[in-house]
C-alpha cells in the first residue's frame, strides 16, 4: 500500500522519465512499512533514496490537510516541485537518486511553506532582531525563499508577493506577522557590487529594506553546484556571466555574505 502511494506521487510530481528505471528498482528493493509521519522522522536512520521514497509517501497526508484548508490542488503542486529539484540536487553531487536536504524540506510537508507564483513563503519565527523596526528574534514572520528554475523578473516577485498577502488572509487569518524576511545571498551588496544594477539580481534587491550581512560563501553552491567551496571551485566551470564574476572575485579574495531583508506587511 505505501509503495503505490510513493509511486503515485513520483508520477503526479512528474520526475524526469530517465530517473524511472532506476526508481523503480530501487523502490521494490526497500521496505517502506517504517515510514509513518513527518513529524516523526527521523532522517538519520534512513538512506538517501529512504528519505526519498518516505516524502513521497508524506504527499498523501500533506494533500488531505490542502483540502481541508481549501487550498488549491494547483499551490500543493507547486509547492512539492522542490522534492524533483532537490532530487536532482543530490543526483548531481553524489550520482545517485535520493534526498539529502530533509530539515529544508520537512517545512513543505509539515504545512509551513507553500510556494505561490515566483517565490515561497514560510510561516516561521525570526532568526534576528532588527532593531530599526523593533523586530525581535523568535516572533512570527513569513519567510520568503527563491526556488531555482525560474528568471527572477520583478514583475513575477511583486505578484508572488501579492499572491501571498491574500494566501494567509485567506488561509491562515489567525496567522500574526507583520514582516517578510528573507536571508539571501541574493540581497547581498557584495553581489549588487559585481552585476549590472538593471538585472533581475538588482532589481529584486529593491523589495527589501536590508538589515544586516553576514559573510557567506553560500553564492557558490547557488552559482556552481551544492557541494562548491572555494577550495574546488576550480573543478566547476562558470556558465554565466554572473559565475565568471564571482569566480574573478574569489581569485582575488573578495568576500561575498548573506543578507537580511524585510518588506513591512503593510506596504504591500
Amino acid at each position: 500500500m505505501k509503495k503505490s502511494i510513493v509511486k503515485k506521487w513520483y508520477r503526479l510530481l512528474r520526475f524526469p522519465i530517465e530517473y524511472d528505471e532506476r526508481f523503480y528498482a530501487l523502490l521494490d528493493s526497500i521496505d517502506c512499512t517504517r515510514f509513518t509521519s513527518v513529524t516523526s522522522y527521523d532522517e538519520t536512520q534512513y538512506s538517501p533514496i529512504e528519505n526519498l521514497f518516505a516524502f513521497l509517501y508524506f504527499c498523501e497526508d500533506l494533500e488531505l490537510r490542502y483540502q481541508r484548508q481549501g487550498i488549491p490542488q494547483t499551490v500543493l503542486f507547486d509547492t512539492l516541485q522542490d522534492i524533483v529539484i532537490w532530487t536532482s540536487v543530490h543526483l548531481s553531487v553524489h550520482g545517485e537518486l535520493g534526498l539529502s536536504e530533509i530539515s529544508w524540506l520537512k517545512r513543505h510537508l509539515s504545512f509551513r511553506l507553500f510556494k505561490l507564483g515566483r517565490l515561497q513563503y514560510c510561516m516561521a519565527h525570526s532568526e534576528f532582531d532588527i532593531p530599526s523596526v523593533n523586530l525581535k528574534k523568535g516572533e512570527p514572520v513569513v519567510e520568503v525563499h527563491i526556488p531555482e528554475g525560474e528568471s527572477l523578473l520583478l514583475e513575477k516577485c511583486q505578484s508572488s508577493l501579492a499572491l501571498a498577502q491574500a494566501f494567509f488572509a485567506q488561509y491562515f487569518p489567525d496567522y500574526a506577522y507583520d514582516y517578510y524576511t528573507c536571508h539571501s545571498w541574493l540581497l547581498a551588496p557584495s553581489v549588487l557590487a559585481i552585476i549590472d544594477k538593471t538585472s533581475n539580481i538588482a532589481n529584486f534587491q529593491t523589495l527589501f529594506h536590508l538589515a544586516h550581512n553576514d559573510i557567506s560563501d553560500a553564492l557558490l553552491r547557488y552559482t556552481f553546484r551544492w557541494d562548491t567551496t572555494r577550495e574546488n571551485l576550480n573543478d566547476f566551470p562558470a556558465k554565466s556571466s554572473l559565475a565568471k564574476a564571482i569566480k574573478a572575485e574569489i581569485e582575488k579574495g573578495t568576500l561575498f555574505h548573506e543578507t537580511l531583508g524585510y518588506i513591512p506587511k503593510n506596504s504591500l
